[in-house]
């Protein structure tokens, strides 16, 4: 018997919603977190409480007690999902705090950026985050020495070290590493590479439509972007997002619009 038919006949016969019968199941191990998104849809409008209600909210536990994050329930679906589902697109909204991502804004939940880019796997990506700001990349010209292929997480933390080093102060890096609004902790984003950037730009419409759904997030940047990754010892690479032209500019003498990122 599918798993689906035995729902509706617990949750029918004990008077119980679907939510409420998967967290027990869940809690003693007979239902896997990759079924639940399958099975709730098909179940939950015909279980007993939740029949004649278009939205419901709760958490689910596991059976180690944890939570299945926010699990959000809106017109039957699940719109909240974690990256190990293989299901985070761009576009959808990330929310720091228990790392889920919707393709729908939650009423009351904070939003902290939207997914910018996802590779092939679909398990690894980058969010945008909401706020940016101006700065020159570092005073005195800060040279690094960095690698070329490496990420914007690895070079951030490059020129941090560097930074503190040389005694030289790196604005742009330190900006991004630094940030800590909307549930987003202290280290946990970063100055994206030149070739991260690139990446985001592909999906430039779509992440600044997401955007402008949300109160007081920047929109993408109409001018030159500052990367975490090096020209020269006195210069560093910007992207141009209107043209896609990439530029090299003078360290401690241009300024550029500066935006974190957090890798998932």
């Amino acid at each position: 018997m599918k798993k689906t038919t035995v729902l509706k006949m617990v949750a029918q016969n004990f008077g119980l919603s679907a939510k409420d019968v998967m967290e027990d199941w869940l809690q003693d191990g007979w239902l896997k977190l990759e079924d639940v998104q399958a099975i709730l849809p098909k179940t939950i409008s015909n279980t007993p409480k939740v029949r004649n209600k278009k939205s419901m909210h709760g958490k689910l536990k596991v059976a180690d007690g944890s939570e299945l994050a926010d699990c959000n329930v809106i017109d039957s679906q699940i719109v909240c999902i974690k990256a190990e589902s293989g299901k985070v697109k761009v576009g959808m909204f990330y929310y720091a705090k228990d790392k889920t991502f919707s393709e729908k804004l939650i009423p009351n939940k904070k939003v902290s950026g939207v997914v910018a880019y996802v590779d092939d796997s679909g398990l690894h990506g980058l969010v945008w985050l909401l706020n940016c700001n101006v700065f020159i990349w570092s005073e005195d010209d800060l040279f690094v020495g960095m690698p070329k292929e490496l990420s914007g997480k690895e070079n951030t933390r490059l020129i941090l070290q560097a930074s503190q080093n040389q005694n030289v102060f790196a604005y742009a890096a330190k900006f991004c590493a630094e940030y800590d609004f909307d549930g987003v902790q202290i280290g946990e984003a970063f100055l994206p590479s030149i070739d991260e950037l690139k990446l985001v730009r592909e999906n430039r419409q779509l992440i600044d439509e997401k955007l402008a759904l949300i109160k007081g997030a920047n929109l993408l940047p109409m001018g030159g972007c500052w990367s975490s990754s090096e020209v020269f010892n006195n210069a560093a690479m910007a992207l141009h997002f209107p043209s896609g032209e990439v530029r090299f500019e003078f360290k401690s003498q241009h300024q550029c619009y500066t935006y974190p990122c957090v890798a998932f």
